[in-house]
């Protein structure tokens, strides 16, 4: 599996997902989709998602949420 950097300060959006395009989560609804950069987006499933995004956010707090997180 492949890995990439995203810069923290590029990101825009973390928004739920249930796309089974990408990331082996046990669970559809641990998917959250990352939007980044100009037209950039990938879909993750971290091990602890509210603690990840809360971490997320205070390095960026210009992060735009989507709904129910």
């Amino acid at each position: 599996m492949a890995s990439i950097s995203i810069p923290i300060d590029q990101i825009k959006t973390i928004s739920k997902t249930g796309s089974i395009l990408s990331s082996p989560a046990l669970s559809v609804t641990e998917r959250i989709e990352v939007t980044y950069g100009k037209f950039d987006s990938v879909i993750i499933s971290p091990a602890d998602r509210a603690p990840f995004i809360a971490d997320l956010l205070k390095i960026n707090p210009v992060i735009n949420l989507g709904e129910g997180l």
